[in-house]
């Protein structure tokens, strides 16, 4: 069975998804579970759906579909997931080699925990430090803290139990921006 689903949404993507994909499996190989990578391509224009299925590494399936908008993305990946944990990358999103297994050590030490996230470092176009969102640590029932301010800092920086999550995932696809947000 497939521990870790890794859902990558990608529109029009060709210049900066080979890069996501290559630090992302750079931390997987540090997980011992079994993992898919499903790139959702959501009608893209370019060389994002070839690209993806070029890519050398089989734990990758590349889902397309007409271009729907990022929360249709990640509902499409949720559909194809297997796994007891997801996390979601996005296509311009680049991992620390440490983020998946520190997430999953952290959910297998929590027995009700449900999501466990990681900080977010912006860099510009060339790689270089722009700031980065202060780092913090909460536990617990944890919404009224997010709604005042979203700590999670980014859709890529959570990975979900899905075993311990009472209702189905899914986001809310009429929303354009912090669709992350709401579906947190």
């Amino acid at each position: 069975p497939v521990a870790l689903s890794l859902i990558v949404p990608a529109y029009n993507e060709a210049e900066r998804l080979p890069a996501t994909l290559r630090h992302a499996a750079d931390a997987l190989p540090r997980l011992a579970e079994a993992i898919e990578i499903i790139v959702v391509d959501d009608g893209s224009t370019d060389r994002t759906a070839s690209l993806a299925a070029a890519f050398p590494d089989p734990r990758i399936c590349v889902v397309s579909s007409p271009h729907g908008g990022l929360a249709a993305a990640r509902n499409r990946g949720l559909a194809h997931a297997s796994g007891r944990y997801v996390s979601f990358l996005d296509a311009d999103d680049l991992w620390s080699a440490e983020k998946l297994e520190s997430q999953v050590q952290a959910l297998r030490a929590r027995p009700r925990g449900v999501v466990a996230y990681s900080w977010t470092a912006l860099l510009d176009a060339d790689g270089r430090f722009l700031f980065a969102k202060m780092p913090c640590r909460y536990e617990g029932i944890v919404h009224r803290t997010l709604l005042v301010d979203l700590f999670v800092g980014s859709g890529s920086n959570v990975m979900i139990d899905r075993e311990r999550l009472s209702i189905e995932a899914r986001f809310d696809e009429s929303l354009h921006v912090a669709e992350d947000w709401d579906f947190l």
